[in-house]
Parts: C-alpha cells; structure tokens; sequence
C-alpha cells in the first residue's frame, strides 16, 4: 500500500516537473516573439552625391585640320562638324541668286517625298498606337515652341505630320499619297537636274567638317606649343596667334580625333591639378556637353605659372 502511494506521488512530482517545463519554454518563446515583432529600428536617410571642382582657365586648342578651297557664292550642302569621307560633295557654287532658293525647294521637296512614303507604310497598324504616337509628336512640337529649341522644330514637325498621314491611311480619310509623290518627284527631278550642272567642292580627305564662318580664327602650330615652355607659351596667350587666311577658303576639315589644350595656371592652380590624371573641360556655349580630357603634362619654373596641357577626345 505504501508501495503504490509512492509511485502515485511520484507521478505527480513528474507531471508538475513536465508542465513547468512546458510552462518555462511557452514563456520563453513568448518573450522571443515580443522582442522580435515589437523591436524598434532606428533609420537614416541616405543622400548620394558627387563632389567635384572646377577652375576656368584661357588657353588655346590645337588640333590637325586641312584646308578646304573654294570661294563665290558657296551654298553649303552639309552641316558644320558633320562627319564626311573623301569625295563628299561639300558646296556648290552659285552663279544666280534663284539657284539657292532652287536649293532650299529642292531639299523641302526631298523631305516632303520622304515623309509621303513613311506615310503609305503603316498599313494595319493598331489604331490606339496611331493615336498615342500623334498625340505624343504634338506634345513634343509644342514643347519645342514652348521652350525655344528652334533647332528641332523641323524633325518634331515631320514626326507629327508622319503620325498624322499615317492615322488618315489607317481610318481610310485618304486612299494614299501615291499620285501626290508622283506629282513632287517629277518637280524634283527637274530642278535636280539644274542644279547638277553646278560647280561643286568635295573633301579631300576624311574628317568633320566646319565652314569658313565656323573655322577657327587663329593659327596654331602644335610642334611651337608642345616645345614652348610655361613663360613662352603665357607670352603668346597674351600677344595673341597669326588670324587664319580666309582667302579663296571655303572652310577645313579636322583630321584628327584628338585636341591638345594649352593653358597656363598660378601654382596654387597646379597644385590641384597634381596627381589628377582625368578631368572634364567645359567651354564656352557647351557647358552642358563637357568633354573627357586626360591630363597629359604639368610643368612648372619659379619664376613663372606652370602650365596645363590636356589632350581629350
């Protein structure tokens, strides 16, 4: 009998053993789970931001051009610092004042044909698309007018007025332009064929291309730069370079892929330049394009500022 109330007890000590057990555990995860989903996290904004510096400097750039001849009435056929190959048709010259106004009806005919052409090319188009892309070709003309950018007016033009045509072919509000490109291709063939009996000038070589309003005005000579040292090459930044010979000059053409920047700096200039091997030059009217340059020498005399030459690309 004293046997079994032994056992009895012992069964009752195990039991509440395994339920504080039990007990101590939930208690333990409970504690767990408060501190992971109730724990606070402290943040910080984070800002991302580059610094640079800037120093202005007035130099001269050197680069290797070759001279393109030709004077007269010169009608340009292709646009300052275009690229072109040897044998492009640079100008034509004029012998009648009717014959640039030939000129400018000529290329607004091309252009007319061209986009007359796009035009007949959308056949099956989904309509929704036809409808966004000529609302999205009047949205960007009128925010070139908005901001100013004559220069794109045209293209944004022709984008609305191909979005447009191609919208009439699409609904059937035109049955194409096929007798309308006939008609235009006849009078361009015909005016064409004055102009071809023109005198023309055609590159020599192959470069990018800049007309004699365009060219630069001075004369450098890039083997008299590379040797003058910091007080002869500050001597002729004052006294100024040869002005280039405009005579029986129709414009240059620049060989090279390469420019050299001569300038001269005080010494606490130089300093900031020291151990700078890349840097971006701005220039005037092209701030907001600036160029890639390699820093290629930086030299200095007691006597006189240290000189910076960069050559970029």
């Amino acid at each position: 009998m004293e046997h079994k109330t032994q056992r009895t007890m012992a069964k009752k000590v195990f039991r509440i053993l395994f339920m504080l057990l039990i007990a101590v555990f939930g208690i333990y995860l409970a504690i767990q789970f408060i501190i992971i989903f109730h724990r606070g996290y402290k943040t910080e904004t984070a800002i991302a931001y580059t610094m640079a510096d800037s120093i202005s400097l007035q130099g001269v750039v050197s680069f290797d051009t070759v001279r393109v001849d030709g004077s007269g009435d010169l009608g340009y056929l292709v646009s300052d610092g275009e690229r072109v190959t040897n044998g492009t048709v640079l100008a034509e010259c004029y012998t009648d004042d009717s014959q640039g106004l030939l000129r400018e009806r000529l290329d607004r005919l091309g252009r007319t044909i061209d986009l007359l052409s796009k035009s007949q090319n959308s056949s099956g188009s989904d309509l929704s698309l036809l409808t966004s892309q000529t609302r999205q070709a009047l949205y960007n003309l009128l925010d070139k007018l908005d901001t100013a950018q004559y220069s794109g007016i045209t293209d944004a033009e022709d984008a609305f007025l191909l979005a447009q045509n191609r919208m009439q072919v699409n609904t059937d509000q035109t049955e194409g332009f096929t007798q309308t490109i006939q008609v235009l291709q006849t009078e361009y063939d015909g005016i064409k064929a004055q102009l071809d009996t023109l005198q023309t000038i055609t590159a020599a070589t192959n470069g990018y291309f800049s007309s004699v309003s365009a060219s630069p005005t001075i004369v450098t000579d890039a083997a008299q730069l590379d040797a003058a040292t910091p007080a002869e090459l500050n001597e002729l930044l004052q006294n100024g370079f040869p002005a280039a010979d405009t005579t029986n000059c129709a414009g240059q053409i620049a060989t090279g892929f390469s420019w050299k920047f001569y300038a001269v700096c005080d010494l606490a200039t130089a300093d900031r330049l020291d151990g700078i091997s890349s840097v971006k030059i701005s220039v005037p009217g092209k701030q907001n394009t600036p160029l890639s340059a390699a820093v290629q020498e930086l030299t200095a005399i007691q006597c006189f500022a240290p000189t910076y030459s960069a050559n970029f690309f």
